[in-house]
């Protein structure tokens, strides 16, 4: 796949899952993979799993939660967090 760099801003979708299966799952709908954006210090992915991309026209970054992670309140942080950035 074609790998280009965005800045965190370009990113307007964001898919959060729960279970590393699903994370692969949702990575096989990207039309291209993106490498990880530049920008703020590393602390910004939370030790989350990202996967950075694009369906069609539209820049998706795919989050999944942490090993051992989980619930209501994991994801809704998750959820925060991606959309601060």
């Amino acid at each position: 796949m074609e790998q280009r760099r965005l800045r965190l801003q370009d990113y307007t979708v964001g898919i959060l899952c729960a279970l590393p299966t699903e994370l692969a799952a949702t990575q096989t709908l990207l039309d291209k993979t993106h490498h990880t954006p530049s920008g703020p210090p590393d602390d910004i992915y939370n030790g989350q799993a990202y996967t950075f991309g694009s369906i069609g026209d539209h820049n998706v970054v795919i989050g999944c939660l942490s090993a051992g992670r989980t619930g209501l309140v994991s994801a809704v942080s998750a959820a925060r967090a991606m959309s601060a950035k």
